[in-house]
C-alpha cells in the first residue's frame, strides 16, 4: 500500500491518497474516508457508496467539496 499526503496552499494537510492493488482510497485531513476509486470498474464512489463517476477517477473533486 502506498500512502500520499495531500497538502494545501499553505502546506497544511488536506487529505491522503492510499493506493492499493485494486482501489484508491481518499481520506480527508481527519483520516475519514471521503471516497474511493475502483480500478477494475473505472468508477469513483463517495463516502456513502454512491457512484460519483461511472468512468474515471475524480477523487480529488470530492475533497474540494468539503
Amino acid at each position: 500500500m502506498k500512502r500520499e499526503t495531500l497538502r494545501g496552499r499553505h502546506n497544511e494537510i488536506i487529505g491522503y491518497l492510499e493506493e492499493k492493488q485494486d482501489e484508491t482510497i481518499l481520506r480527508d485531513a481527519h483520516n475519514v474516508i471521503a471516497g474511493r476509486y475502483l480500478n477494475g470498474m473505472d468508477r469513483t464512489y463517495d463516502a456513502h457508496g454512491r457512484i460519483v463517476s461511472a468512468s474515471g477517477n475524480i477523487l480529488l473533486t470530492l475533497l474540494c467539496q468539503e
